[in-house]
């Protein structure tokens, strides 16, 4: 499951010391067109994050998670900020077809991952939950609060 994601993404993969990154893209990366056709960002960040292991750089202003990538030995960014998921690219004239590229990578590999979603889904809300108790025995204070 993990290596067919993984192919589907094609020439997608995390970034690397050969990946050309503009020095202020995590600044001014702008969203892309193609960005309109990408998958639920739910369904990306697992995707990217949690079944292939790409970076995520954590929360931002106004940023949920950011995932750099590199496509073709240039980077690009993958976003979930305040108006929604999308692909970031340095320059919106050059890069659109990139981004395009992109999106359908992903959307091919979101695909591919769906039996990973699936028992991701029928782990957490298909089954009942059981937590076992390490705890043997509470000593109660006086004034009835329990310290474990």
């Amino acid at each position: 499951m993990r290596e067919a994601a993984r192919r589907a993404l094609g020439p997608i993969s995390p970034v690397g010391d050969a990946t050309h990154a503009d020095k202020e893209i995590l600044f001014n990366a702008k969203r892309s067109e193609a960005s309109r056709s990408l998958p639920p960002y739910y369904l990306v960040y697992f995707l990217l994050v949690d079944l292939l292991g790409f970076k995520n750089l954590g929360q931002f202003e106004k940023i949920s998670w950011s995932v750099p990538i590199d496509y073709q030995g240039k980077a690009f960014l993958i976003e979930h900020r305040k108006f929604g998921i999308g692909v970031f690219v340095h320059d919106l004239e050059k890069d659109e077809g990139a981004a395009l590229d992109i999106v359908t990578h992903i959307k091919k590999a979101t695909k591919a991952a769906e039996p990973f979603f699936k028992l991701a889904n029928d782990f957490v809300f298909g089954r009942p939950l059981t937590l076992e108790n390490a705890v043997s025995t509470f000593k109660c204070a006086a004034d009835l609060i329990c310290l474990f």
